[in-house]
């Protein structure tokens, strides 16, 4: 759908389940399945959604004023037949879904706009303005109830991935052609993200990985091997200074009593801003982290009722001139985080 922003008047709208063949039996989204989850991208007046669509409409560009279809791309023809991480070719069925949960992104490596789009059967780069085929990864979980989540990360001429259902995360080195590449390495348990795409800081990857919420770790690997430098699942204390109330699942100060916050991070999110890491933890902790990629190193944390679990918060925190906005599934936060002055109010 396409708004005006000042009105709220709608110019367009397009329903993609009937347009796309989406509603049909054996069709690409089942009711009970994920569905789509991506956020659309604006490239040269063109709105780029995953819009899941059988048997090639993987990815459409839709003309950004009028709402029509300009190009439709991936599906069958991307991927049947397609080397896969077993060496056997794949073989489509008329029961594949091309839904995905990341988001598009568009960059240029070696004075090339790639479109790069990790649906649930790997990774591929479309060219923006026609979506004709640069490349293709294969990169999906073995386990059918499985997404990609993560969004893609553009490092110079590499490209990151990461998901979790024990797919692990890769490397990719994009070839002067642009229509190549190398894969610099691949490791399955180092970092696997479930949606939140991880962070890129000088050759240090920051993420939270795993499926579980009782798995979710922070850590920080090194871009050129892929290897674990430190990991923290959020709790640094002493469990006989805590106590848990079965009742509300909420943790307080064995001595004192006094409330806390929850001291796991969960499937966290986060956003980098300057040398901090703002952390959102998946039951309302948030955290102040250095970026640091020698050791893990907290600030400062607190938790706000609104907040409070249930249900889990898994959206990441945002930042805008100077106020932070954490969103719940029924509650949005925002908070003033300008510098004191000292001589004003």
């Amino acid at each position: 759908m396409c708004l005006e922003l000042a009105t709220g008047k709608k110019i367009w709208m397009r329903d993609v389940l009937a347009d796309f063949d989406l509603t049909k039996p054996g069709s690409d989204i089942p009711n009970w399945f994920f569905g789509i989850g991506c956020t659309p991208v604006l490239e040269e007046g063109l709105v780029i959604a995953l819009v899941g669509g059988q048997p090639n409409s993987g990815v459409v560009a839709f003309d950004a004023d009028t709402g029509k279809t300009v190009w439709e791309a991936v599906g069958k023809e991307t991927w049947d037949g397609a080397p896969t991480d077993t060496g056997e070719a794949f073989e489509w069925s008329a029961e594949e879904q091309i839904v995905s949960y990341s988001s598009p992104i568009v960059a240029t490596i070696h004075g090339r706009r790639h479109l790069l789009c990790l649906l649930r059967h790997g990774l591929v780069s479309l060219d923006p303005r026609t979506g004709r085929e640069n490349f293709k990864y294969w990169f999906r979980s073995r386990v059918y109830e499985s997404v990609n989540a993560a969004r893609p990360l553009v490092i110079g001429d590499k490209v990151f991935l990461t998901a979790a259902y024990d797919v692990g995360s890769a490397l990719l080195k994009v070839k002067p052609d642009g229509k190549s590449f190398e894969e610099v390495w691949r490791n399955r348990r180092n970092l696997l993200a479930h949606w939140s795409t991880p962070i890129h800081v000088d050759g240090f990857i920051y993420g939270f990985s795993g499926r579980h919420e009782q798995e979710g770790l922070f850590r920080c690997l090194e871009l050129a091997t892929g290897e674990v430098v430190w990991e923290f699942s959020g709790y640094a204390g002493d469990f006989d200074d805590l106590r848990l109330d079965p009742l509300t699942q909420k943790f307080s100060d064995a001595k004192t009593g006094e409330s806390m916050p929850w001291p796991f991070y969960g499937r966290g999110a986060k956003i980098r801003a300057g040398d901090l890491f703002i952390v959102l933890g998946e039951r309302g902790t948030l955290s102040l982290v250095k970026v640091n990629p020698k050791k893990f190193e907290e600030i400062s944390r607190t938790s706000y009722e609104a907040l409070e679990y249930p249900p889990h918060i898994w959206t990441a925190p945002v930042l805008s001139r100077k106020r932070l906005y954490l969103r719940a599934e029924n509650a949005l936060v925002c908070l003033d985080v300008s510098p004191a002055i000292a001589d004003g109010p």
